[in-house]
C-alpha cells in the first residue's frame, strides 16, 4: 500500500496518547483508531492485529462501547486474534452482553482458519470447563487432535494422555502405542514426556529386576530423557537411581575413580620416600663419621694448649 502509515508507529503513539490520558478508556486514541482503519485495509494478520484487539479488548472491558464496533469490524475483516478476543468478552459478558453461542461460533471460525489457540479453548469447552452442559468428549478430542498435528507441544502432551488414559503398553494396540509414543516425542520441550513413556512401559509389570529385557524400553526412555535435558531430566535420572540402574550421578564419577587411583600410586609413593630417606641417612651417618673425630682431636689440643698457657 502505496503511502499507508507503519502500524508499529501508529501503535506506538495509540500506547503514548493513552498515557497522557493518564490511562482513561473513555476516549479511545486517535491513532488506536488509525491503526483499526490501517487493518481492515490490509490482508495481513500479524502480531500488529493482535496488538490492535488486544488493546480494543481492554476498552470493552473498561466500559468504552466504540471499541467493541471497532472489534467487531476487525472480526468482519477475519483477524484471528480479534475473533478470539471477542469470543472470550462474549463468553464472559465483560463489558459486553453476553452471548455463550456466538462466542463457540467465533471461536469454530478460528479454530476452522488454524487457530490452535481456539482449538485448545474449543477443547476446554467441550470437555466441559466453560459449559458442564455442553460437554461432547469427541468434539474436544477433534480439536485437541487438531492443536497436536499443527505441531502445538501442549496440545500433543494432552492428547497422549487423553490416549494413555490410566493404561500401559501391554493394554494398548501396537498401533496405539506408536501413535502414544509419536505424540510425546513431539512434546519434548520438558522430559516429562520420556518419563511417561517410560511408566507406560514399566507399569503393570511384576517382575523387579530392572536391568532385565522386561524393562528394556522403558529403561530407554528414562536414558534419552536424562540425556536430553540437563535440568528437566532430573526425574528421569531419579528414576533410574530407584531402580538401580544409575547409582552415581555425572559429578560423583570423578570421586569413584580416587580410590582405585590411591591404591596404584600408594605403594610407588612409599618405595621412593624409602629410598630417599635411606639416601639422606646414609650421608647424614657418612657425615657423622668423620666429622665426629675431627671434633674430638680440636677440643682435645685445644684443652691441651690452654693448660700449657696456665703452666707459663
Amino acid at each position: 500500500m502505496d503511502g499507508a502509515p507503519n502500524p508499529g508507529l501508529l501503535m506506538g503513539m495509540a500506547k503514548r496518547d493513552l498515557e497522557l490520558s493518564e490511562g482513561s478508556f473513555s476516549t479511545l486514541p486517535n491513532h488506536l483508531r488509525e491503526a483499526v482503519e490501517y487493518q481492515l485495509a490490509t490482508e495481513v494478520d500479524d502480531d500488529t492485529a493482535s496488538y490492535v484487539a488486544i488493546q480494543l479488548g481492554d476498552f470493552i472491558r473498561a466500559g468504552n462501547k466504540d471499541a467493541v464496533s471497532l472489534l467487531e469490524a476487525l472480526v468482519a475483516a477475519n483477524k484471528e486474534r480479534a475473533k478470539i478476543i471477542l469470543a472470550e468478552l462474549l463468553a464472559t459478558g465483560d463489558g459486553i452482553e453476553q452471548d455463550c453461542q456466538r462466542s463457540i461460533e467465533l471461536l469454530v471460525s478460528a479454530a476452522d482458519s488454524g487457530s490452535v489457540r481456539a482449538m485448545l479453548m474449543l477443547c476446554d469447552h467441550y470437555d466441559g470447563r466453560r459449559d458442564p452442559a455442553d460437554t461432547d468428549p469427541e468434539k474436544a478430542l477433534h480439536y485437541l487432535r487438531g492443536a497436536a498435528d499443527l505441531g502445538n507441544e501442549t496440545g500433543a502432551e494432552c492428547l497422549a494422555d487423553r490416549l494413555v488414559n490410566g493404561r500401559c503398553a501391554e493394554q494398548c494396540t501396537p498401533d496405539e502405542v506408536a501413535e502414544i509414543e509419536r505424540l510425546y516425542q513431539a512434546s519434548h520441550y520438558t522430559s516429562n514426556s520420556y518419563y511417561k513413556l517410560a511408566m507406560l512401559h514399566s507399569q503393570g509389570k511384576q517382575s523387579t529386576d530392572y536391568a532385565g529385557e522386561e524393562y528394556r524400553e522403558a529403561v530407554a526412555w528414562l536414558r534419552k530423557g536424562k540425556r536430553r535435558h540437563e535440568g528437566g531430566g532430573k526425574k528421569c535420572a531419579e528414576q533410574l537411581v530407584a531402580w538401580g540402574l544409575d547409582g552415581l550421578n555425572r559429578e560423583a564419577a570423578p570421586k569413584s575413580n580416587e580410590p582405585k587411583w590411591a591404591w596404584v600410586v600408594l605403594p610407588f609413593t612409599i618405595v621412593i620416600w624409602a629410598v630417599i630417606g635411606s639416601g639422606l641417612l646414609a650421608v647424614a651417618n657418612a657425615i657423622n663419621a668423620v666429622t665426629i673425630p675431627i671434633l674430638l682431636a680440636i677440643a682435645v689440643i685445644m684443652a691441651v694448649v690452654s693448660f700449657f698457657k696456665r703452666k707459663r
